[in-house]
């Protein structure tokens, strides 16, 4: 992963992918540029550092539960709130 002149990471969260007879645990990097568009890249397992690697299944967890919650809240009516 490269970062360009004006880019920032704003977030990292990894994730546990797979598939018939696959696997893979990823990092996703979500990158603003200098005028705030996003894009996305992504850190394979051998560029991860050691820190990174010890961290991942707990980012996975709290990546998995906070989307199904997102996901709930997105489909669930709501009422309208002041302010």
């Amino acid at each position: 992963m490269k970062l360009n002149e004006r880019e920032r990471i704003e977030v990292a969260w990894s994730e546990d992918c797979n598939g018939p007879g696959w696997s893979n645990q990823i990092i996703w990097v979500l990158i603003r540029d200098g005028s705030g568009t996003l894009r996305l890249d992504s850190i394979q397992p051998s560029e991860r550092t050691e820190y990174m690697a010890a961290l991942h299944a707990v980012s996975a967890v709290v990546a998995r539960e906070m989307t199904a919650w997102v996901k709930l809240w997105a489909i669930t009516p709501k009422e309208p709130t002041d302010g």
